[in-house]
């Protein structure tokens, strides 16, 4: 290992010797022998190549740099997410393209990670782990731990988790589509998608809000509630989104409503 460690550093000063500091071919020859245990064949043939082609020994060298500090990048904002075979995936599968792109690739890899962490925080119904994944994002804490509440309350499944993808520079959409009891109990084929809006600022998770394609039936229903169950509202839903009952009562409350709202429709 140290062996290779030199033989890199050796490169380094022959191909800035050979091309910016005007070495000649014995210089870069003698250079090489006198600091590695290699034989004469194999400098030559090292050297020969340098000559013909600047800045390869450089050029690899900086690219091994960028690559070791993007993986520790990655490794400190990824954390328990990270996933080296992930990692090298990022890496190799576009090819050979500028150090600029590939940093620019990791850091958006970066972020997509970190956002599908979050999701998948939110879906185990585990608040703890939820709020590892929001530990730089306290203003969103509130309301999405007692989302996640209601939906595991109201028996969220997910059956679509579709491809997250870049809004722009700082802003993440993930789809969600899942199946609940609110929805199960209107008697509809359709199910509802949630939306996850994650906003980053410095490659962390500052800000989530969610939005949710729910049908006008939903809407419908839950007017009919408000209308012919206000004791639902005035009870068990009372003040639910700031830091009322429980999410629980309230779901169980609503679907109850809207079970009696169908039987209505009749």
């Amino acid at each position: 290992m140290l062996n290779e460690e030199m033989h890199r550093a050796i490169r380094l000063v022959v191909d800035v010797g050979i091309h910016a500091k005007g070495w000649t071919r014995e210089q870069a020859i003698e250079y090489s022998h006198k600091h590695e245990a290699r034989s004469e064949a194999d400098v030559i043939t090292e050297i020969e190549r340098y000559m013909v082609i600047p800045g390869q020994a450089l050029s690899y060298k900086i690219g091994q740099l960028k690559i070791l500090e993007l993986k520790e990048k990655a490794e400190k904002e990824l954390g328990g997410n990270f996933d080296i075979r992930e990692f090298h995936t990022q890496v190799l599968n576009s090819g050979s393209i500028p150090l600029i792109l590939l940093e620019e690739k990791i850091n958006r890899w970066i972020k997509i990670t970190l956002a599908d962490a979050l999701i998948d925080a939110f879906y185990s119904f585990d608040a703890e782990h939820l709020m590892q994944a929001l530990s730089n994002a306290p203003g969103s804490r509130p309301a999405l731990l007692f989302y996640q509440k209601w939906a595991e309350c109201g028996n969220y499944v997910v059956i679509d988790r579709h491809e997250s993808y870049f809004k722009n520079d700082t802003l993440i959409i993930c789809p969600v589509t899942v199946k609940d009891d609110l929805i199960g109990t209107l008697n509809i084929d359709f199910n509802v998608t949630d939306t996850f809006h994650i906003s980053f600022q410095k490659g962390q998770i500052r800000s989530v809000s969610t939005s949710s394609n729910d049908p006008d039936l939903y809407y419908e229903a839950k007017e009919w509630v408000k209308q012919n169950r206000p004791d639902v509202i005035t009870g068990p839903c009372e003040g639910i989104w700031e830091g009322g009952p429980s999410p629980c009562e309230c779901v169980r409350a609503m679907v109850q409503g809207f079970s009696e709202f169908m039987k209505a429709k009749k």
